[in-house]
Order: structure tokens, then sequence, then C-alpha cells
């Protein structure tokens, strides 16, 4: 057995020389290539010598502590631990293996020949409704924790206090959403003010303004002490939605201590749609939805943040999502994570249909919705 964790260390050791040339942190798809080639012969090998997934997992988080990684490098194999995961995933009986024929499918599954795999069938709804707190606000916040993360995706105490539910918090986001969808989000921050109605809340971080940072309200998370998992799983899609609608892939980003004729410039040649934080890119998700579905006067209104445009079941999927473009895509995004695909012709609907025009977001649709307890 130590002989075979050897031998995938030294997979991960070829790897990481593989991926590290270069000085870009953005992944590529010959990052993702790579990744491929290096799980499908290492998930053969623990197919074939029935190796234990947890035990491969801690066996490369030690190997990676004791390495001085660069970014891209521990990003790609956060990621590989993503998915060992998500394909060794357990059940009372055992774990699952990779490669499964129709037969293994139970009533509830569907057999997807390609990635010869049984996946739960979504013709209906994950039991989570919309979030009853707002999930942003102009309020200042006395901010109780603050931490960065590790090369582990673990939080690192830099301010403050320590307290055990900030861990079951940030455990329970990150789950959900897999390192590579979120390579921006480099600091966690905690408040525990109970008369607050805002549950979380993204930004960039102030001191580099392509970095996000999210901010927990304790409060919000837990009921009677208990961590509320229905509440806390939406507003966490949420969130997310913000920043990967707003990540330096998808627009260009301003910093925040820029003086105004700089950014009245960057506002004035911006030619898709600007936006507190910059300028949309012309390939992002959040451009190819504005054009699908706000017109210029909508966008002005939302611009000049005047009233919420008005509410109709039709037109939005919450009341929320009325407030403003970006609330919009998020909670849009939300409900096409957590409900079944969408039949209608509504503009509600088409609003949830919309993100299925991406392969790479229904992958991660599937692996989100694999993690909902």
């Amino acid at each position: 057995m130590k002989k075979l964790l050897i031998l995938i260390l030294s997979m991960c050791t070829l790897f990481v020389a593989f991926v590290s040339v270069g000085f870009s942190y953005t992944l590529t798809d010959s990052d993702f290539s790579a990744l491929d080639l290096v799980e499908d012969r290492l998930f053969d090998l623990m197919e074939e010598k029935n190796l234990d997934a947890d035990m491969v997992v801690e066996a490369i988080q030690s190997w990676m502590s004791n390495k001085k990684l660069n970014e891209k490098s521990n990003q790609l194999l956060v990621q590989l631990i993503d998915d060992i995961d998500y394909y060794w995933y357990g059940d009372e009986e055992g774990a699952v293996d990779r490669y499964m024929t129709e037969e293994d499918c139970y009533a509830d599954e569907y057999f997807d020949a390609d990635e010869e795999r049984c996946y739960p069938n979504e013709e209906k709804d994950l039991d989570i409704k919309p979030s009853q707190m707002k999930e942003e606000s102009d309020q200042e916040f006395l901010i109780d924790a603050a931490y960065i993360l590790d090369e582990k995706d673990e939080l690192i105490l830099i301010e403050w206090k320590d307290d055990p539910k900030h861990s079951e918090v940030w455990n329970l986001f990150s789950s959900m959403i897999p390192v590579a969808a979120r390579p921006d989000l480099v600091e966690v921050q905690f408040v525990d003010d109970s008369e607050s109605d805002t549950a979380a809340y993204v930004e960039q971080t102030t001191t580099h303004h392509e970095k996000w940072k999210v901010v927990f309200n304790i409060d919000s998370y837990y009921i009677d002490g208990k961590l509320d998992q229905k509440e806390s799983v939406y507003t966490n899609i949420h969130e997310f939605a913000h920043i990967l609608t707003l990540q330096k892939s998808q627009a260009q980003l301003l910093s925040a201590q820029i003086d105004d004729i700089a950014y009245e410039r960057y506002q004035s040649s911006c030619t898709t749609y600007f936006l507190q934080e910059g300028c949309l890119l012309r390939t992002s998700y959040f451009k190819a939805y504005i054009d699908a579905f706000w017109d210029q006067n909508e966008l002005k209104q939302a611009r000049e943040k005047d009233a919420p445009d008005v509410y109709t079941p039709q037109e939005y999927v919450t009341d929320y999502a009325a407030t403003n473009p970006g609330e919009d895509i998020a909670e849009s995004f939300t409900h096409f994570v957590l409900y079944e695909k969408p039949t209608g012709s509504t503009e509600a609907e088409q609003k949830r249909a919309f993100f299925y025009d991406y392969p790479e977001l229904v992958k991660l649709r599937g692996f989100m919705r694999s993690r909902v307890q």
C-alpha cells in the first residue's frame, strides 16, 4: 500500500512540474486536459487496487503541505481532491466505483454512457426554498473574525477571534463550490448581527481589486444554536453566483482606490455594461444575460439606483431579483442549480434556462446538487 501511495504522489510531482511552467494563474484548457489525463490514470489505479479515497486525499494533502507550490499548482491539486471526492462518493454500503453500467443505477438515477456513471434524476426540485434573508446591505458591520484561505482551502485566522461556527459555515460553502470555480476568492470574514437581515455578501478585497472575499452573518446561519442547512445552501449559491459572474475572467474589475476622474473615464469607455465593480467583458455570462433580458430603460433605472423594477412572477424568479441585474442573475442562477429545468416560456423560466447553454455550468450544477444534503 505504501508503494502505491508513493506512486500516486510521484504522479502529482510530474503533474505539477508539467503545469507549473509560466507565471499565469488562470487555468487554461490545456491545464484541465492534463488534469483529465492524471485523473484517468489515478482513478483506474484506485479502482484496480481498491484504494480508499479518503486515504488518497489525505496523502495528497500531506504532500502539498510539505511542498512550496505556486498558486496554479495548488489550484489544480485542490481541484483534483475535489474530483476524487466527487467521483468516489460513499453510501451506507461503501464507496461507489468510478466506472458503472446501466444495471448499477438505482430507480431514481439515470446512466450517462459518456461518463460511465449513474447520476440522480433531476425531474424534481431540491427541497430548498428561496432565502428569507437579504444577501447584501449598505450598512457597516463590525467584523468578528477575518481569515485567508490556505493551499488546502482551509481558514487561517488573521484578525480577531476564532470560533468553531466559522469553520462549520465555511465547510458548508466550500464543500458545495469547487475551488476551480472560485479561483479569485481568497478571504472569508464573519459577523454576528441579530439586528441585520443580511445573511452574507461578497466584495472585492481591500488589498487586490481582482480578488474577492465573502462575509457571512453567523446569526442568520443558525437557529437555536444549530446550522440551518436549507437556508444556508440557498444563500451560499446566491453569493457564489456573484463571484462567478464578476470574477476577473468575466469583467474588467476596478480598484476602489482609483480617483473619480479615472473612474469616470473607465465608465465612459465601457461598451458592454458598467457596474460598480467594473466593465463586463463581451464574452461574459453576465453580458449575455443582460442582452437577453434587460432593456436600456431598465438598465438606466438600475444604474441610477431608482426604485427596483416591479416584481412579477412571470418576469423574475423572486422579488429580490427585481432589485437590479446583479441580483437578478444571482437569483436565477440559484434557481438553475436547485430546481428542475423549466419547460414554460415566461421570462422568469427563460432566465433559469439561460444557464443550460453553457456546458461547464451544467457540469458545475450537477456537482453542486450532489453536495446538497
